[in-house]
């Protein structure tokens, strides 16, 4: 039997990787937990851009 499955990951706007857990897991099964999972990585979030930690520095005496 073949079953179609939709799975979801975050790339990077920029380099185009895909983020990973510290387990390695790229895919999830709900936009929500690839989000989630891409942050606890350290990645960043602007818009509905996403952006890996190679990618993105942040500023730490920058207040926004």
């Amino acid at each position: 039997m073949i079953i179609e499955r939709t799975f979801y990951a975050i790339q990077c706007d920029s380099c185009k990787i895909k983020a990973k857990n510290y387990e390695g897991r790229v895919f999830w099964q709900d936009k929500s937990r690839s989000r989630e999972e891409a942050i606890e990585s350290e990645w960043h979030e602007e818009k509905d851009k996403h952006y890996c930690p190679e990618c993105y520095s942040f500023d730490e005496l920058k207040t926004t």
